[in-house]
């Protein structure tokens, strides 16, 4: 929940944020920027396991283990 919370929180407030511009009649290139910009981000944050500190988007499983190559005994 730690990793999505501050994304949800972002895209909430943002969704927040436009329907007080809409409800107050704020129009503003700059307001509307802004709102768009957080939803962005919000989606992008809630896409966590790529974007994480110390994540790769490699698959964590298991390999398996390698063949023992041994060399021939030469003639």
């Amino acid at each position: 929940m730690w990793q999505q919370g501050p994304a949800w929180i972002l895209g909430f407030s943002a969704v927040g944020l436009g329907f007080l511009m809409v409800l107050t009649g704020y129009d503003s290139a700059g307001g509307w920027f802004a709102v768009s910009v957080a939803i962005v981000l919000a989606v992008v944050a809630s896409f966590r396991s790529p974007f994480s500190f110390g994540e790769s988007a490699v698959s964590t499983s298991p390999s398996r283990p390698r063949k023992k190559v041994t060399p021939k005994a030469s003639p």
